[in-house]
């Protein structure tokens, strides 16, 4: 496994344009937004077990970074293994919770529906590709809640679409195993599916609309995202961030949407965003238990606060807590088998349920 995941990502490099340079216009007079500081010690936080949880973070050799943000001060930031404040870092799938918010500023802006729609309205030029006749009846929703029918990552993901040489193509000569709406699957290929529909839906790029609809308005800037064989972005995956960004971008979410007075983000679609479509009860997962998932968003609980989680592989986190007030951001090593992926997501889930949550008074 890890020699397939090594020479997947031998294939980004080889054959994924940059962003970079092309959308370096757009972002080229951003300010990065400057967040309250404070101590721990002043919103609540014990100060001993504060230490004590970044202290057992260096500890995780494979961390990246750690930011704490409580009563929307920033109260602790570190970076490890030689990792910087401003160098952009891979998110891998936390990509997914902000294609769930592109969505949303779409259906908004008009540019798409509803999410009940048929996504072959949006790519009908893919529709002589597409072997398995059940894919016609693929819904906006039904990507979003992870229930397209078509395989998981861990089927499918390395060994077979990420080294072919025409993703989309490879996605739709495959066959569903499952009839789309029915059945939980998370699965990366059904993002990059949604992806092309936004792209289709809005006719511009997806980095100008979302840098006119969202990340000018934050200061966000999108330093990078990787592209498929044919130019297409990869829907869900690998776009980068420094962690700051990242920690705006829960802060915006978790304040439903607004953002210096202004409703960036439509609230309704957050709200429905973090809905449990899932309806799998008692699921758990090292520190996080009552597992759900909403429109590409993952949900829980944490010693027993309800919790909402943009989830990367390897240990990119997005950790909500709105009862606590409370928003944790991580970045880590981020190629590695999922076995080890594994371990390092519970790790660092394990880090902010034994240490971070406790230290709040």
């Amino acid at each position: 496994m890890q020699i397939l995941l090594f020479a997947a990502l031998l294939l980004f490099i080889n054959t994924c344009s940059e962003t970079g340079t092309e959308t370096e216009d757009l972002f080229s007079s951003y300010e990065p937004y400057e967040w309250d500081e404070a101590a721990p010690e002043s919103v609540g936080i014990d100060t001993d077990l504060i230490e004590l949880a970044v202290g057992k973070a260096n500890d995780l050799d494979y961390l990246h970074s750690l930011l704490v943000v409580k009563n929307d001060m920033l109260i602790v930031e570190y970076y490890f293994d030689g990792y910087k404040p401003e160098e952009p870092h891979i998110i891998r799938s936390v990509s997914k919770s902000f294609l769930s918010v592109f969505i949303g500023l779409a259906i908004r802006e008009g540019y798409i529906h509803n999410i009940n729609e048929k996504i072959i309205n949006y790519i009908p030029e893919y529709e002589m590709m597409m072997s398995d006749e059940r894919m016609k009846d693929i819904t906006i929703l039904d990507i979003l809640t992870m229930k397209s029918g078509m395989k998981r990552d861990r089927e499918f993901y390395a060994e077979a679409f990420i080294q072919s040489n025409n993703w989309i193509q490879t996605i739709f000569e495959e066959s569903l195993i499952a009839d789309p709406g029915t059945a939980y699957n998370y699965s990366t290929t059904s993002t990059h599916i949604l992806a092309l529909v936004l792209q289709n839906a809005l006719g511009e790029d997806i980095v100008k609309f979302t840098h006119t609809h969202l990340f000018s308005k934050l200061t966000i800037e999108l330093a990078d995202w990787e592209k498929d064989p044919q130019g297409n972005y990869f829907g869900g995956n690998n776009m980068y961030f420094v962690p700051r960004d990242m920690a705006l971008f829960g802060h915006v979410v978790m304040n439903k949407g607004m953002f210096n007075g202004e409703q960036i983000i439509p609230m309704e679609w957050i709200a429905e965003s973090m809905k449990d479509t899932r309806n799998e009860p008692g699921l758990t997962w090292g520190s996080l238990s009552d597992i759900g998932y909403g429109y590409l968003w993952w949900l829980g609980k944490m010693n027993d606060y309800n919790v909402e989680l943009g989830i990367g592989h390897g240990g990119q986190f997005i950790i909500m807590i709105k009862e606590l007030d409370l928003l944790v951001v991580t970045t880590a090593e981020a190629y590695e088998d999922w076995e080890q992926a594994d371990i390092q997501e519970r790790g660092i889930l394990s880090l902010v349920a034994d240490y971070i949550i406790p230290s709040i008074n």
